[in-house]
């Protein structure tokens, strides 16, 4: 098997277990709501997404009608969503990987790489196209 059938095969093959599952060279999006093992649904839960502050990393409810209205954080007041990628750090990882409800996009980059530099721009741009359905996150392969 090869070529795109192969990646295909991959892709079905790896258990998804957070938002996001990478595999070599390939990334797969899980749409559905990470819940914490052993978490209940409750009655609000149905209507309503848990969400990170990129600035203070307190977990938010947020209506999920209300995702495009610019939310602001209950804890610090500024806004939910940058419109830029957010940096991955071993400080946030946990509140914007882990606690938050919302689908993840991962770039791991690495200053020296050619690639990973010209991707950046693209990166940036499907964050600000894609934002508020998916947060997106650049890891620095080398400071992590």
């Amino acid at each position: 098997m090869g070529g795109k059938a192969a990646k295909d095969a991959t892709l079905a093959a790896s258990p998804c277990r957070h938002d996001v599952v990478v595999t070599w060279g390939l990334m797969r999006l899980c749409t559905m709501p990470h819940r914490p093992p052993g978490a209940t649904l409750r009655a609000m839960d149905a209507d309503t997404t848990q969400l990170a502050c990129p600035h203070c990393l307190s977990i938010n409810r947020v209506p999920d009608a209300r995702l495009g209205d610019d939310p602001k954080c209950g804890r610090c007041g500024h806004g939910l969503f940058t419109g830029m990628p957010l940096a991955l750090t071993a400080k946030n990882a946990e509140a914007l990987l882990l606690k938050s409800e919302q689908p993840v996009i991962i770039d791991a980059w690495a200053a020296w790489c050619g690639p990973c530099r010209s991707f950046a721009p693209v990166f940036a741009a499907a964050c600000q196209r894609l934002e508020p359905q998916f947060r997106f996150v650049k890891l620095d392969t080398e400071a992590e």
